[in-house]
């Protein structure tokens, strides 16, 4: 079987979030540490998310526009991962609820030729998205806008785990895959391809290695997304560890 994820057009605005809070985080140049006046805002956020508890989250961190852009685009990443961290040491918040993702300077909310616009284009963005998976057809706005749907290509597995569990697994984490789709569809219309995605599970049921397999997407920065959040999955553990699947996930947007 095959994962698919179709979307029902371009995502708006605010895509598939139930929330989008900006908050105003400010690092030292060129430092992505946690400071004692962002903790407080993040303590704040972690209370929010309380109310949200069945949600996963995506941080995007953003940059102004000073040095080279690739720079900025790895500095916004690691801000935006050492925000999930302090959230998930701090509170306790189970990291497999996060996505973290780097907009360098692409998303700017105040010019940046000025210093005041650039310390306010120097922020994180947080989107409170609900878990489909959890939902029902009758009562989410969203269903339909995710499917998962059995295809022509099977996962290949090695080792004693049944598919089923496997299948279980990855739903659980399909909002948070999809998180990694709709942030580059909104940047490239007409996104889509087909991902196969190989991680081993050791014997306590955590994934201790993912890559990708083969690709026709080739968009890294969905690739790289897709790995991060296999490293967050828990399966039960496993005597018959270690196990190799190579799962193939597909994504494409689709008109109304």
């Amino acid at each position: 079987m095959t994962e698919s994820f179709r979307f029902l057009g371009m995502p708006q605005k605010q895509g598939p979030s139930l929330l989008t809070k900006s908050v105003s985080i400010y690092f030292g140049s060129g430092l992505f540490a946690v400071d004692p006046n962002a903790r407080k805002v993040l303590d704040g956020f972690a209370q929010t998310l309380g109310v949200f508890q069945n949600a996963y989250v995506q941080v995007e961190g953003n940059t102004d526009n000073v040095g080279a852009r690739p720079a900025n685009v790895t500095l916004s990443k690691q801000r935006a991962e050492a925000v999930v961290s302090y959230l998930v040491e701090r509170h306790r918040l189970d990291r497999g609820r996060f996505v973290a993702v780097g907009n360098g300077p692409d998303r700017p909310v105040a010019d940046n030729r000025t210093a005041e616009g650039r310390e306010l284009n120097r922020r994180t963005d947080f989107k409170i998205i609900k878990n489909a998976a959890a939902a029902t057809a009758s009562t989410d706005p969203l269903a339909g806008q995710v499917e998962a749907a059995a295809a022509s290509s099977e996962p290949r597995i090695s080792g004693d785990i049944d598919r089923r569990v496997i299948q279980s697994v990855i739903r659980q984490h399909i909002a948070a895959y999809r998180a990694c789709y709709t942030v580059a569809l909104s940047k490239s219309p007409g996104l889509a391809g087909k991902v196969v995605l190989s991680f081993a599970i050791d014997g306590k049921g955590e994934v201790s290695d993912s890559s990708i397999a083969s690709s026709t997407m080739a968009n890294p920065s969905v690739e790289n997304c897709l790995v991060l959040v296999a490293r967050r999955m828990k399966f039960p553990p496993s005597p018959g560890a270690p196990i190799r699947i190579n799962y193939p996930l597909l994504f494409q947007p689709e008109t109304p």
